[in-house]
């Protein structure tokens, strides 16, 4: 049965992230499909996420981030209420390229956040954004355009 997920906890985690969440897109407009390989050395496809019915946030961050470190804690709290990406969603956290697997799972282990990490010169250039000092999220719908939101 698919869970309705907490408006007030989906707003937390954006709250302050709204101009940062659209830089290179505008809200409706279609994110490009991308696959990316994680720590761990699995591949991931967004369209086929949000195929399956998933909704999928996309956390960017680097390890010596402090308002990424901070806000660790509330993702993973929504990570693992709403499926540990096993269920409605899908969590992926893109480190900025400039630390090594070994450093991104050090952030995992230390921050929280048991969901898929990956360091996008592993993947698809697709997800590249500019990189802020600021944590930063992007909300994707399971739909079939998966159109770019801010709630």
């Amino acid at each position: 049965m698919m869970k309705v997920i907490s408006t007030p906890l989906v707003s937390l985690l954006f709250v302050g992230n709204a101009m940062a969440q659209l830089q290179g897109y505008s809200v409706g407009q279609t994110v490009n499909d991308f696959t990316v390989t994680d720590t761990q050395g699995n591949t991931h496809n967004l369209y086929s996420i949000t195929a399956s019915g998933k909704h999928v946030v996309l956390d960017f961050f680097f390890d010596t981030c402090p308002p990424c470190q901070q806000t660790q804690p509330y993702l993973n709290q929504l990570h693992e209420t709403y499926g540990c990406n096993g269920a409605d969603l899908f969590v992926i956290s893109i480190n900025n390229g400039t630390d090594d697997n070994a450093a991104v799972d050090a952030f995992e282990a230390t921050y929280g956040g048991s969901y898929t990490r990956i360091r996008p010169l592993w993947g698809s250039r697709a997800v590249a954004r500019p990189w802020m000092p600021i944590s930063t999220r992007w909300p994707i719908p399971p739909t079939a355009s998966s159109a770019l939101t801010t709630s």
